[in-house]
């Protein structure tokens, strides 16, 4: 006789919602993934935020079937136990309505896959690098030419030119570079990763492995308040009151499960948030020194950055500190130097 298959209660399931012990359930089958958490390419937070809880649909819009469904079978727990609410419940209704609306995303997303809205197209991509590298040597050029009157004089317009000019560059650095992270672009991941540090890291100062491991988080629990840190921006910004509840032995705040620290609603907090309408321009002129440190310190500290990709990163990046030192240098004065910046 085989071995009787366990049967895994609703309740057990989300007991394990840890790093510690990570259970997932996929199409009722229960798999513990604790040993994965720490080799996922995703990083730990994508897992621990759906640990104790359904991650079918999640499974299926991040990962191609051929790169999980054998290595998780490793893992098998048991199946879940279907939950059953009495007909006519508040329960019910609300199960039936979250069946309904995961039914429609599947049948989108199979629909777009069977029409081809996954695969990429290449001359698109390869147009655009063109226009960056355009608006690229268009900048350096600009610059050149505005400062060609020399040291202690005021600048031509050309060079205020240049720095529209890069600006617009690393704007459409950017956009790539989300389409990059998300592997989008090519065929394989490690291919991607080569490609992100030139888009990302030398280009912009922005690290590919820093932006997925924070990006992927937020497409895992996008906009849910403790988890997703695309919008956990207090003590300057808050986009919902769901951030200033009170939280028992803490006060008002929230906890942030990617940061690993209660994110408080204190005076500072309250001051800056009253007037966000106003501090949002002149806090987001100076927001690229937050993500540029951010990359750095994710480089040199954070377990999933090693191996050839750490010194790829931290190469590229040293590279963008070099030309961008380099260009910020020609600007003729210093209050020129301050306008080029912003």
């Amino acid at each position: 006789m085989g071995k009787e298959t366990k049967r895994i209660s609703v309740e057990e399931l989300e007991s394990h919602n840890s790093k510690k012990s990570a259970w997932i359930n996929i199409d009722n089958k229960v798999y513990d993934v604790t040993k994965w958490i720490k080799h996922h390419p995703g990083g730990a937070a994508a897992i621990i935020n759906v640990a104790g809880r359904d991650a079918s649909d999640l499974m299926r819009q991040f990962h191609k079937p051929e790169l999980w469904t054998n290595k998780i079978q490793h893992w098998y727990v048991g199946d879940l136990i279907p939950v059953e609410y009495p007909v006519g419940s508040t329960e019910y209704a609300t199960a039936k309505k979250s069946a309904a609306i995961a039914k429609d995303f599947r049948e989108l997303g199979q629909w777009m896959q069977d029409n081809g809205w996954y695969v990429s197209d290449k001359s698109y991509y390869a147009g655009k690098a063109v226009q960056l590298m355009v608006l690229f040597f268009a900048a350096w050029w600009l610059m050149f030419d505005g400062v060609s009157a020399g040291d202690g004089h005021d600048p031509k317009w050309t060079f205020y030119v240049s720095a529209f000019a890069l600006g617009l560059f690393w704007q459409q650095c950017n956009f790539i570079g989300h389409d990059v992270g998300h592997t989008s672009v090519l065929h394989s991941s490690n291919s991607h990763q080569k490609l992100g540090f030139f888009v990302g890291n030398l280009f912009t100062g922005l690290s590919l492995c820093w932006w997925k491991h924070s990006h992927e988080t937020h497409h895992v629990a996008t906009n849910v308040v403790s988890h997703d840190p695309d919008i956990q921006h207090l003590p300057v910004f808050a986009i919902t009151d769901k951030m200033f509840k009170w939280v028992k032995g803490e006060g008002a705040g929230y906890f942030s499960s990617y940061w690993n620290t209660f994110m408080p609603f204190d005076a500072a907090a309250r001051f800056f948030v009253s007037y966000q309408h106003i501090f949002f321009f002149p806090v987001m002129s100076v927001a690229r020194f937050n993500l540029w440190a951010q990359s750095i310190i994710f480089v040199f500290t954070h377990e999933k950055s090693y191996g050839w990709k750490k010194v790829g990163e931290i190469m590229s990046l040293a590279a963008f500190y070099g030309w961008y030192g380099y260009l910020m240098s020609l600007c003729p004065t210093y209050s020129s130097m301050v306008a080029y910046w912003y």
